[in-house]
């Protein structure tokens, strides 16, 4: 069964719902696979373009599990990993074209 937009979009905000990092076989490089909404994962490839983060085509079968497959340059180092758990926290919201990014504070 394929992923359908509305099974991971919300029109208020969307957060990443998970990740899996996985080797690549005789490689430095690593692959990045993101269930997530597109706005968000927007945001992952721009909080990780230092490790390259670069989007990755993906088979018939790997899109059955996952939204986004991105190519990562070496592994996620403390910092990179704790952005991901943290993404999986907060909300993102659709960003008009004139932002880059905002970052809102709430709490109850």
């Amino acid at each position: 069964m394929y992923l359908r937009a509305a099974e991971i979009s919300d029109f208020r905000a969307n957060r990443l719902l998970r990740y899996e990092v996985r080797d690549v076989r005789d490689r430095t490089e690593k692959r990045l696979y993101l269930y997530a909404h597109r706005e968000t994962a927007r945001h992952v490839q721009l909080g990780l373009r230092s490790l390259g983060c670069d989007p990755l085509t993906m088979t018939d079968e790997q899109r059955r599990d996952w939204t986004h497959r991105y190519s990562l340059d070496g592994p996620l180092d403390e910092e990179s990993e704790s952005f991901l758990e943290l993404m999986k926290e907060v909300l993102t919201l659709n960003v008009p074209s004139e932002i880059d990014a905002a970052l809102a504070l709430d709490f109850h």
